[in-house]
């Protein structure tokens, strides 16, 4: 059984007056009509008017801001009037299409999330969760609550999923953004621009590039209601996010054994040894350099997809997780995406394949004997 994580595809599905989502969506169909995806909410979800709208509606949660988005009765009501039609000639068609696979968010497992922010699905030997990181980087106002709700319901559906390892033995998390990589821990970089356009189009840690979306922030800001919170959100840093995260989920992913962690966001490729997880993004020293029987998860950035332009792993230094980071294992800026491959309860295979000429960027075997929780690996414990 094999799959292939979707952390980092597209970007701003509704600029252009949806053209760049029709022409994305085109491009994919051939892949989407053969293979099952689901995927995975990030900053960019949050882009182009939408606020999470056009993502919710692609999975039966219908348009419209979720509770606790900061939206006015103006954007509410245009909004309203964006609810999208299928064009499918059958009433399977139109089921298809309107985004089947998410359905498993309301209706699928054990523990439903009964959201499609976050969710999971077994396909054939893996249990993947989808998580919404979006809340710990400025991205979501639904802030707490939605973080409340998505650790317990996370809690919930990988205890669910360890009862089940006899049957679906891999657990695979994703989420857009990392919690351990190079430049995960980036003191010198906003976190409002982490998560905005400029970040994708510039860099996600271009100095040049992020003084002049900060520019234009505080412009715009000073001819705005709540200048001061504007101003706030761009002194906030990568690490508070970093920091939060790590703190919230961490724990969770020991607890509950998961084996892998794909995650993007960075527009490059970086995998790194099974490693103490630690407090920062930057994580600890490696455990081990292969990855037989690892006793924590193992972490894996892949956010180079399709991007307009690769990051390197040295912008803005000097920094905290500049070049690389302890456990760094393999690092590339070519364009590539993962592929999974479950061969049995005990052998998993991450191949990164190059987008120019399908070349193999890197491979390697997860082999586990054991699975289930892990025992903590935080440093100094």
């Amino acid at each position: 059984m094999y799959a292939a994580p979707l952390p980092h595809l597209t970007d701003n599905e509704g600029d252009d007056d949806e053209l760049r989502g029709d022409g994305f969506m085109t491009a994919f169909q051939d892949v989407l009509a053969n293979c099952p995806w689901m995927p995975v909410v990030g900053n960019h979800e949050y882009a182009a008017g939408a606020k999470l709208g056009r993502f919710l509606d692609q999975n039966f949660e219908g348009w419209g801001p979720i509770a606790g988005a900061n939206v006015t009765a103006a954007e509410r009501a245009a909004l309203a009037k964006l609810r999208v039609v299928s064009t499918a000639t059958s009433a399977l068609g139109a089921f298809v299409s309107t985004g089947t696979h998410h359905a498993a968010g309301l209706h699928g497992g054990e523990a439903p999330s009964g959201s499609s922010r976050y969710f999971s699905v077994d396909f054939g030997l893996i249990h993947f969760v989808a998580l919404d990181l979006n809340l710990y980087y400025g991205v979501d106002p639904c802030g707490d609550p939605c973080k409340a709700a998505q650790l317990k319901w996370l809690k919930d559906d990988l205890a669910a999923a360890n009862r089940n390892r006899a049957a679906v033995p891999w657990v695979i998390v994703m989420s857009h953004f990392p919690l351990f990589c190079t430049g995960c821990y980036a003191k010198q970089v906003a976190a409002k621009y982490y998560a905005s356009d400029e970040a994708e189009r510039h860099g996600n840690a271009n100095a040049t590039a992020q003084l002049l979306a900060q520019e234009m922030g505080a412009a715009k800001a000073q001819a705005a209601v709540g200048a001061e919170a504007e101003a706030a959100s761009w002194n906030r840093t990568v690490e508070g996010g970093s920091d939060a995260s790590i703190k919230d989920l961490v724990p969770l992913l020991d607890a509950g054994g998961a084996d892998m962690y794909i995650a993007g966001h960075w527009h490059y490729y970086e995998s790194l040894y099974p490693a103490k997880n630690g407090a920062t993004g930057a994580g600890g020293d490696p455990i081990q350099k292969d990855f037989v029987d690892p006793s924590v998860t193992v972490h894996v950035t892949t956010g180079n997809g399709g991007p307009p332009r690769a990051d390197t792993f040295n912008e803005s230094c000097p920094g905290p997780s500049c070049g690389r980071i302890p456990a760094t294992r393999h690092q590339s800026v070519n364009f590539g995406y993962g592929r999974v491959t479950a061969f049995n309860a005990t052998h998993l295979r991450y191949v990164q394949i190059n987008n120019m000429d399908d070349s193999i960027e890197d491979f390697f075997f997860v082999t586990q004997s054991h699975h289930g929780p892990f025992t903590s690996t935080e440093d100094g414990k």
